[in-house]
């Protein structure tokens, strides 16, 4: 444990070094203290690593004790109540763990009235916009004038994209406060792509683009089948709206002890690379993005794998398209 440390090799080098031109000093001029001189550099050593060791093995301790309030939900202090540099040392990070601790029960309160207060403005919001879909959509049957009617399936295409995006909005601020229930359960691979792809199935037709599935039998996720394939539905739309009609999108599915891994290409003209740093920000939008294009849908993935023990990434291809990498961890990392 302690010649890990750069400084205590260095102190060891420098002991022998000290060590040797004191044996040869003495045994050139004063042969008769050379026994003395070894058994008294014996046991100053002896001493001093003895010293170093409990020092260090209490420096590994803290370390330790840090460790697990990095890597753990439930916030502990520190007992550190005795004199000495290392116990002011605890002392002091002892402090700030009660300190962190109270800021997160204070954030943690404050992520809950958000999320209280989002799902109370939506319900105020959804019951007039109901109201205002459902009198476009008799209006919509009701007309006989061409520009009357293309008026109103606009409004119906933006009334559909407020509520879209108020569900949308009470989803992330759902997960970020952490009160999302999941139904975790064994799930076909097969049947969560299947899944997933039934909400772009429309878009993809339009754009007569295809899924290519690479998906080896009985592989299978414990997962929340709804939410994450809500996460993989929109890396789905995202890849078919930026790439051209008749395209490609693969869809790869592998599986080893560490992890589960879906790979989610496309064939189109790939990220712009200032793109890339931002692509999981909320609302940013693209430098290719079309004008209806908000920004919150990979942002949601994003949460939504996350909260399934997983990571998401994406680059470009080599060979051109874009690349959507989820990596799903079978322990905690």
């Amino acid at each position: 444990m302690l010649f890990r440390n750069i400084e205590i090799r260095n102190f060891v080098i420098a002991d022998i070094l000290i060590l040797v031109i004191s044996l040869l000093t003495c045994f050139f001029i004063t042969p008769n203290i050379f026994p003395l001189l070894l058994i008294q550099w014996i046991l100053i050593n002896i001493a001093i690593f003895t010293l170093l060791y409990y020092r260090y093995l209490g420096l590994s301790k803290l370390a330790l004790e840090i460790d697990k309030v990095l890597h753990s939900s439930d916030i502990h202090e520190i007992a550190y109540h005795k004199e000495g540099e290392l116990n002011i040392l605890g002392s002091e990070i002892n402090k700030m763990i009660i300190r962190i601790n109270e800021q997160t029960k204070e954030l943690s309160k404050d992520k809950l009235y958000l999320v209280d207060s989002l799902a109370d403005l939506s319900h105020q919001i959804k019951t007039p916009l109901t109201s205002l879909i459902l009198t476009n959509t008799m209006l919509l049957e009701r007309s006989t004038e061409s520009h009357i009617i293309n008026q109103l399936i606009v409004q119906k295409k933006m009334l559909n994209r407020i509520q879209w995006l108020i569900d949308v909005l009470l989803k992330i601020s759902r997960l970020d406060a952490d009160v999302v229930n999941f139904s975790y359960q064994n799930t076909s691979c097969s049947k969560l792509i299947d899944s997933a792809y039934e909400t772009v199935a429309i878009i993809l037709d339009v754009k007569n683009q295809t899924i290519i599935r690479q998906i080896p039998d009985n592989i299978s996720i414990q997962c929340d089948i709804n939410w994450l394939s809500e996460a993989i539905s929109n890396i789905l739309k995202n890849c078919a709206e930026h790439t051209p009609e008749n395209g490609i999108i693969t869809v790869t599915i592998h599986d080893n002890t560490l992890f589960s891994q879906i790979i989610i290409e496309d064939n189109g003209p790939g990220f712009d690379p200032k793109d890339i740093p931002h692509l999981f920000d909320r609302f940013y939008k693209g430098i290719h993005s079309s004008n209806d294009s908000i920004g919150i849908g990979l942002a949601l993935s994003k949460s939504i794998i996350q909260k399934h023990n997983g990571r998401l990434y994406a680059y470009n291809r080599k060979e051109g398209g874009a690349c959507f990498d989820i990596k799903l961890y079978k322990a905690i990392i």
